[in-house]
């Protein structure tokens, strides 16, 4: 399809408040959209249904049946590459005066044996002159490459878009993949990264949660050493993880990883009831997971990351947040967030 009638026909969609995604995955070089026929809030019960599903970091997830909707696709080539560089950041002393205030917290639970991790997040709202979903997707696009890129649209839960690499889960034919991405560390040109205690035992958590858990599904577990990877501006420890598992099992192990230790903590029951109490906001869509569920016997969700919620033409919400350890050290714990948002900045 013709990509200049895709988008035509996206925006119209759009005018008319129904649903719809586009995405392109990694490593991909043509863009998939679904367009939903109502504007119904359909809803993943079993994880058998097939469409994208977008689900909130606590709660239902919410799902484009692909039988409710129409598939579109479209080739997409990187005609000028944009340039991957800083955005100009103003510091706002009363936010990070709470941050830091939220990680000493975090920290302090920690040490009196609460749990070993927790991730601790804020919200930044932007003001912009006008929001152009299009020119901001198109932008992720040319910006990052090889992420898992996606504009949702739904009139019961808002427009979202975010660039990320984090894979939850890829299920097909019995083999199930995963990852393991913890640590965070400023890109530098040719300048590989060296990581600190903090940073490995921070992934080391993550992988060890998700191997512990994937042993009660699976005895044919493979893993590969942990390797550094770049996302946009930012360099992280990341672990590939395959199991051989049961499809009737997808829906347990989907249940289990999410949220990981990446985007909540460890022991996660734990971490997650210091986030609900002490975070002061709703995370919303901001560390769930979205992407493809069973569309032609293929799952592939993502955690959803970098990501922005779009509040009017004028105003958008961009999450950022990092794991929290008792070697952390919340001045740095604050400036790892603002690298993080300039993920998102870079594109708007």
């Amino acid at each position: 399809m013709i990509l200049t009638s895709l988008i035509q026909q996206l925006k119209t969609q759009f005018e008319q408040s129904l649903p719809f995604v586009i995405y392109r995955k990694p490593q991909c070089s043509s863009i998939e959209a679904l367009l939903q026929q109502n504007d119904v809030l359909y809803q993943v019960n079993d994880y058998s249904e097939s469409g994208f599903v977008m689900a909130p970091y606590s709660g239902m997830p919410v799902l484009i049946p692909l039988d409710k909707a129409t598939s579109l696709s479209a080739e997409y080539t990187t005609e000028k590459q944009l340039q991957n560089s800083s955005v100009a950041y103003t510091v706002n002393e009363s936010a990070k005066i709470l941050h830091e205030q939220l990680v000493t917290k975090g920290i302090a639970a920690i040490e009196s044996g609460a749990f070993e991790k927790v991730v601790l997040s804020r919200a930044e709202m932007i003001e912009i002159e006008s929001f152009d979903w299009t020119d901001v997707f198109f932008s992720m696009l040319d910006l990052y490459p090889t992420a898992f890129a996606y504009c949702f649209y739904h009139p019961k839960v808002g427009m979202w878009l975010g660039a990320f690499g984090e894979q939850l889960v890829r299920y097909s034919k019995g083999q199930l993949n995963t990852m393991a991405v913890a640590g965070t560390q400023l890109f530098q040109e040719n300048v590989d990264p060296v990581w600190g205690e903090k940073e490995k035992q921070e992934q080391q958590l993550v992988t060890d949660f998700i191997l512990d858990g994937l042993r009660k599904y699976s005895s044919k577990i493979e893993q590969s050493a942990p390797y550094s990877v770049s996302a946009g501006r930012l360099w992280h420890i990341r672990t590939d993880i395959q199991a051989q598992i049961e499809e009737n099992q997808l829906k347990n192990i989907i249940e289990f990883l999410h949220p990981t230790p990446a985007v909540c903590g460890f022991p996660k029951a734990s971490a997650h009831k210091f986030i609900l109490e002490n975070e002061d906001y709703d995370r919303a869509y901001y560390a769930g997971f979205l992407g493809e569920l069973n569309m032609d016997q293929s799952t592939d969700l993502f955690v959803n990351l970098r990501c922005m919620q779009v509040v009017d033409r004028h105003q958008v919400v961009l999450y950022v947040g990092g794991g929290i350890t008792a070697d952390s050290n919340p001045e740095k714990e604050w400036q790892e967030t603002v690298h993080k948002a300039q993920t998102m900045k870079m594109v708007l």
